[in-house]
């Protein structure tokens, strides 16, 4: 990790010098790992999908032929990259009901704002793991995708459980990711959920104990421990249970890292800082954070009568960026500055509203970690947390620092930077995926260095791992920047345009530096049966509108969309030749109760990218370091691995 020593303004200046102008936008790498091989192989749900093909055919000698094969594919996938634990909170706002919880009401409902994250990609990423109603309402999206329809896809409600199940060669078969269970016939077709409430009702005790339940794939019934005869009656349908919105994309700028730890503990390998359940009395001792010792993550291949008893952490991820405060360099890197002027070795302001703001965006998380510690299982939502976001550096005078989690539409303070200080600013931001920090300057108060350090959670399924004997590194930077609106309401308010609605129309409009590449919405709907819902793009200010998802009706459709509930309607599409730098999302129609907009936008990628690996090979710790050009969008290298490798950690520096 970079470490800085503010030893005096002119020493801190010559530093930044080195360090201004440049970023790497959107830079993604996978090796050649059998399973696990990391972000670019399945940041986006078609590179997911093609993935999960690569495997099944890798194992099964032949690609996904049929509907059947493509659900098997992708079941398997999501089983060997995910575990069954609780709490991925993230914060929606008090607009969207799924979000406040009421007596009685349905479990996947949070509070306060806060509820189980139903985004399939930002899960896979920030968490690798969810309990059933969170983890099926994300299958919705994926399994929806590779089908063609998300119509054939769908998260029926029993008591105690929420299962998931696609439609596929005429039949719909069950495949539940968090119990682990994919259910065959005598004739080695998996069956669903009908088929084992007639065998229930038959008490058909050997049909439900034979080995041919595993199908031709031995497939384990039920590595959790739990019983096939135990699904109870459906109590009602939950169709568009999930979504995916949230693109898997963020820029390091010029003098920024961002360093990868496969298992917890950090630099030290002691400190716990997480987002999720702690399960520390579960085994998991000393170790704090999400936990799990019977999954298929980290104990692949699923299937030839395997249990799946993997033990099962999460990993990090940390941001440092010094951003170059000196001699005006600082403008590559702010995001708003606002009367700053580089005096005496000082970053001041001309007048005394002076100010100067940078930007914290990425897929991941912001994790924390109990203040107050202890062995027991922290509560990391309700407790004071430090260590997942600190301010370090020098000033001069008091300089006001204030956060945002909104785009700026409200400030809280966090502290005053006076002399060499140290900000915890943690409990603004944990659970957060973006912040803004700004920093007010007077003409006698400033700053001669700053360090952002900002530590989040990285779902363990897509950490790019290394393997024995030799491991190819594929590299790609699309020079893609992002833009979030969402995923709370408060974020996605900011992009609001109340002036173009009319009809039951909710109207956004983003606009970039660069000209957008992809935009994505969604919308909690409620209505009526019968209702259509519509997202819609358009790139020319309204005068044209493309439709990515249009007249789709969340209930009363027949057998095949029974009768709906808890409806997301979403879509995302892409724009490789635009050239316009704004886009509008429009939603409609009727009673929309909670909407996330994101975009992407073109940005050149002019900086040169280091990546360093380091993984241990019996008591011995080793690293490789890999430069790519300034401006070079594609690399490949081979990582020199031995045998017995441990993969530890992966570094991105921008130069």
């Amino acid at each position: 990790m970079s470490r800085i020593t503010f030893l005096s303004a002119a020493g801190f200046s010559v530093l930044m010098c080195s360090l201004a102008g440049a970023v790497v936008a959107d830079p993604q790498i996978m090796t050649d790992h059998p399973v696990y091989r990391g972000e670019l192989a399945c940041s986006t749900l078609d590179r997911n999908i093609a993935d999960a093909y690569r495997v099944f055919g890798e194992r099964f000698g032949h690609t996904p032929a049929t509907d059947t094969e493509k659900l098997i594919a992708l079941w398997a996938w999501k089983s060997e990259h995910y575990m069954h634990a609780c709490d991925n909170k993230v914060y929606f706002g008090p607009d969207n009901p799924d979000a406040n919880m009421t007596p009685g009401g349905p479990p996947w409902l949070g509070r306060d704002g806060w509820m189980d994250n139903k985004d399939c990609q930002m899960n896979q990423f920030s968490f690798s793991f969810g309990l059933c109603y969170s983890v099926h309402a994300q299958m919705t999206a994926l399994v929806g995708r590779a089908l063609g329809d998300l119509k054939r896809v769908r998260c029926p409600e029993i008591t105690g459980h929420t299962p998931f199940e696609a439609f596929v060669d005429g039949r719909w078969v069950l495949a539940d990711f968090t119990l682990g269970v994919m259910v065959f016939d005598d004739e080695g077709k998996p069956v669903g959920l009908d088929e084992i409430y007639a065998r229930e009702d038959a008490s058909d005790k050997e049909w439900f104990a034979s080995p041919k339940r595993g199908g031709p794939y031995k497939f384990n019934m039920s590595p959790f421990g739990d019983r096939l005869d135990s699904y109870s009656k459906i109590r009602w349908m939950q169709m568009n249970f999930g979504y995916n919105a949230m693109p898997i994309i963020y820029s390091l700028r010029s003098g920024e890292t961002f360093t990868r730890y496969l298992d917890p503990g950090l630099e030290d390998g002691q400190t716990w800082v997480f987002w999720g359940r702690d399960y520390f009395e579960l085994g998991g001792k000393p170790k704090h954070g999400p936990y799990r010792n019977v999954t298929f993550l980290d104990d692949y291949p699923i299937g030839n009568d395997r249990r799946g008893r993997g033990k099962a952490y999460y990993g990090n991820g940390v941001f440092e960026y010094v951003p170059p405060v000196a001699d005006g360099r600082y403008k590559a890197g702010a995001k708003e500055p606002k009367n700053v002027t580089f005096k005496d070795g000082v970053l001041r302001g001309k007048k005394a509203d002076a100010y100067v703001v940078f930007e914290h965006v990425s897929p991941y998380v912001i994790a924390a970690r109990s203040i107050e510690g202890g062995g027991r299982e922290w509560n990391l939502l309700e407790e004071k947390c430090c260590d997942g976001a600190i301010l370090t550096g020098e000033a001069v005078g008091e300089v006001l620092v204030t956060v945002s989690v909104d785009g700026g539409q409200t400030w809280q303070k966090v502290g005053l930077a006076a002399g060499e200080f140290k900000i915890d600013f943690t409990d603004v931001v944990k659970g957060r995926h973006a912040y803004l920090i700004r920093f007010g300057l007077t003409q006698a108060d400033g700053l001669t260095g700053v360090k952002i350090r900002t530590v989040t959670q990285v779902g363990r399924g897509v950490f790019p791992r290394l393997k024995d004997g030799g491991t190819t590194v594929t590299y790609q930077a699309s020079g893609e920047s992002v833009i979030h609106g969402g995923p709370s309401q408060q974020l996605a308010e900011q992009f609001r345009r109340k002036d173009l609605e009319k009809d039951g129309y909710r109207v956004y409009q983003i606009k970039a530096a660069g000209a957008i590449r992809r935009a994505a919405g969604v919308a909690r709907v409620n209505g009526p049966k019968g209702s259509a819902w519509s997202v819609e793009f358009s790139l020319d200010g309204g005068k044209t509108w493309k439709p990515g998802t249009k007249d789709l009706q969340v209930a009363g459709d027949g057998n095949l969309w029974e009768d709906g509930q808890a409806a997301y309607t979403w879509a995302e599409m892409d724009f490789p030749k635009n050239r316009a730098k704004e886009v509008l999302i429009r939603f409609g129609q009727g009673s929309i109760l909670h909407c996330q907009v994101f975009a992407t936008y073109a940005s050149k990628n002019t900086s040169a990218m280091e990546v360093t690996y380091g993984w241990q090979e019996g008591d011995a710790a080793q690293e490789d370091t890999h430069t790519i050009k300034k401006g070079k969008a594609s690399d490949a290298w081979t990582v020199p691995t031995g045998q017995g490798v441990k993969t530890r950690w992966v570094r991105f520096r921008a130069r």
